[in-house]
């Protein structure tokens, strides 16, 4: 397998060093801004996959290091200045094994999803119903979905090529531009 390591050096410093050239302080000329820029997003891009191959083996490593643990009867270790340690965490999950167990072994996955789906509102419901746990239950939205639905299914004005809010949305959701420089492979 191929490894790249990750730049030693700020970044600014690695990109000047890519583009052979001494570093010099802004401001640049529209040619050096621009051959910095792509080669921050390619360092960026190299740190990234850097990082995702890191946690890759990461992950891969933890199940041992908890066998290990389990085995030798352990909490803790300390070793190379670090302490390793075995922590257990508790995480909801919907319990649906009645209505999931009740499902044919064909199932289609609509079916499967939609079966899920009553789970999770038996659950809520259940949550709601009761002063100790309704606070748990809140009504809300995704802000990523939103967004897609912005971009679309609002229609854009004719003249102005700004999108449209719906009417019974209209004076509660505004829509703010905020512009950004973004690097593509070409």
């Amino acid at each position: 397998m191929e490894t790249t390591a990750v730049p030693r050096m700020e970044p600014i410093d690695e990109a000047f060093d890519r583009l052979g050239k001494e570093r010099t302080e802004p401001p640049w000329s529209s040619d050096l801004m621009m051959a910095l820029y792509i080669q921050l997003s390619k360092i960026r891009d190299e740190a990234n996959a850097w990082a995702k191959r890191v946690q890759a083996a990461y992950d891969a490593v933890e199940p041992d290091v908890v066998d290990h643990f389990k085995n030798e009867g352990k909490q803790s270790d300390k070793r190379q200045g670090r302490t390793v340690y075995l922590a257990k965490e508790l995480w909801p999950r919907i319990n649906d094994e009645d209505l999931m167990g009740s499902l044919p072994s064909d199932a289609s996955k609509e079916l499967i999803a939609e079966t899920r789906e009553c789970a999770r509102a038996r659950l809520i419901e259940a949550l709601a119903s009761d002063p100790t746990t309704e606070h748990l239950v809140k009504s809300a939205y995704n802000n990523q979905t939103l967004r897609s639905f912005i971009l679309n299914d609002c229609e854009e004005h004719p003249e102005t090529l700004e999108k449209v809010i719906p009417e019974h949305l209209e004076g509660l959701l505004g829509v703010s531009e905020r512009w950004r420089a973004k690097v593509l492979r070409s």
